[in-house]
């Protein structure tokens, strides 16, 4: 993830502990999310600078999750969504 240097500093002494990783694939059904594989990431940009990030296959990582929110340099298609979205505290999210 792009930060600038003071917004970094500024993490550490907060105490936030920064790990590079990818996402490689979320296991669910239609209903929920049951976890996330994520993988290691080298590099975010290739020799040209253009984004292409690579990631170290070998060494990876499954976590439980019940959500996952992937924004970061995406565009959201939210079209596979139910309209409306029931969250934890019962608030309705519309999606479109």
């Amino acid at each position: 993830m792009p930060a600038t240097k003071k917004a970094i500093k500024t993490a550490i002494d907060e105490g936030v502990t920064s790990v590079s990783l990818g996402a490689r694939r979320v296991v669910g059904d239609r209903k929920s999310v049951k976890e996330i594989e994520l993988v290691r990431c080298l590099s975010v940009f290739d020799k040209t600078g253009k984004f292409k990030p690579s990631f170290e296959e070998r060494n990876n990582q499954i976590n439980g999750n019940r959500h996952v929110i992937f924004a970061i340099g995406e565009n959201t298609d939210l079209s596979i969504l139910p309209r409306e979205i029931k969250t934890d505290n019962n608030i309705s999210l519309l999606t479109r």
